[in-house]
């Protein structure tokens, strides 16, 4: 008998010390891992500029990526003339992944030439553009890194280890960078460049722009995708639409160190390598004034909430009370013969506008008639209804009472 309780003991203790095992593995998991975490919150990034550039780096790799290895499927496979299918629509949906990861952060600019132009219209600050400059170029230099070790053996079995340039039959060094046909000339290519680019800063700032078509941000990345792969449709013949200062330049610098060499900056004697550089800043600039010139500034002035104690809206951009200029009840401008707002039973203020001398100019509306006769005829209303309302009432109750009797 003690030999089974000593037994019966033993297998009690291993049962026990058996499942205590994983609870114990468990809570050694759950300290390393809050242990990581508190690591992580300790890398969070607190600087705006560093944040949204880290994002602009990413999204840039990300467009450079897809797009140039959409440009490596097509040379590697021969498409001929489907090319003039694939990558306009590759290119687009490599945007809209971009600017799905990484729009919610920094805008998902992906583009030295877009953030340029937003700088000069004022929807980017300056401060941010040396610091989205070189996050762009570094992330297209990086996606150019990881696109050549990812088809390194097919590069070597297409050209056989002989890296050449455009017009050469087994060139593919426009998989990184683009190169013009010989039937074109420089300042063809620098003129597409310049239309290309502004069409698509006048797509994306009018996409963007809350007072046009009010698309809902969650659309942005297919909208604009959508519209670079129109533009893309539109003039590849040219010089191959590069569009990006970004996503040519810095592939190419990756070329010329990955064994296509100086040929290609010295393809067509130095005279086009600047040209996908030079040419979309000067189209994106264009492009983003444009529409301020042409549309944004011509917007009808936004209704002031004055109701709200924190923020009114003011042609599209919201702003502190405290920042609007001090309004001289004084020297309202008062305009009668505009409609007035039947919703609002006192004072209406309506129009609202901002002179040269920050002056306010109000359309106000004090205790109008037509406000009084508004209310006065909705309560007559509803007291010559109420009797018979009442009667329909009485007679639904004895109906009632009838079928009620009758069951």
């Amino acid at each position: 008998m003690e030999t089974l309780t000593i037994e019966e003991d033993h297998t009690d203790h291993s049962s026990q010390t058996g499942s205590m095992a994983p609870m114990v593995i468990e809570d050694a998991v759950d300290t390393r891992v809050k242990k990581f975490k508190e690591k992580l919150n300790t890398m969070r990034c607190k600087n705006d500029v560093l944040r949204e550039s880290l994002a602009e780096f990413l999204g840039t790799f990300i467009l450079t990526l897809m797009g140039n290895a959409v440009v490596a499927v097509i040379v590697f496979s021969n498409a001929g003339s489907l090319a003039t299918l694939i990558s306009p629509l590759g290119w687009g949906l490599a945007l809209m992944i971009a600017i799905s990861v990484t729009g919610g952060v920094s805008g998902c600019h992906a583009n030295p030439a877009v953030t340029l132009a937003f700088a000069t219209v004022g929807k980017t600050p300056w401060k941010k553009v040396l610091p989205f400059f070189f996050a762009q170029y570094a992330g297209a230099f990086v996606s150019s890194i990881v696109l050549y070790a990812v088809y390194f053996e097919s590069f070597g079995h297409f050209d056989g280890g002989s890296r050449e340039i455009p017009p050469h039959t087994m060139a593919t060094a426009q998989i990184f960078a683009t190169y013009l046909p010989e039937y074109v000339s420089v300042w063809s290519a620098v003129g597409d460049q310049i239309v290309g680019t502004m069409m698509l800063v006048l797509a994306v700032v009018a996409i963007t722009d809350p007072n046009n078509m009010a698309v809902p941000k969650g659309s942005y990345p297919l909208i604009i995708g959508l519209a670079l792969s129109g533009i893309v449709f539109a003039f590849p013949l040219n010089c191959g639409a590069p569009l990006n200062p970004a996503r040519d330049l810095a592939p190419r610098v990756f070329t010329a160190f990955a064994g296509w060499g100086n040929e290609v900056f010295s393809f067509r004697d130095y005279n086009y390598f600047w040209v996908p550089v030079v040419g979309p800043h000067i189209g994106a600039i264009v492009g983003a004034w444009a529409y301020k010139l042409l549309v944004e500034l011509h917007w009808p002035v936004d209704s002031y909430d004055f109701a709200n104690p924190t923020e009114v809206k003011t042609n599209g951009e919201f702003k502190k009370k405290d920042d609007l200029p001090f309004v001289d009840k004084k020297n309202i401008e008062v305009e009668p013969s505009v409609p007035f707002n039947l919703v609002t039973p006192t004072t209406v203020l309506s129009n609202v506008t901002f002179n040269e001398d920050l002056k306010v100019k109000f359309t106000k509306h004090e205790e109008h008639p037509s406000c009084c006769v508004s209310w006065l005829s909705r309560s007559s209303i509803i007291f010559l209804l109420w009797p018979w309302l009442f009667t329909l009432m009485e007679a639904n109750l004895t109906v009632e009472k009838q079928v009620a009797e009758f069951l």
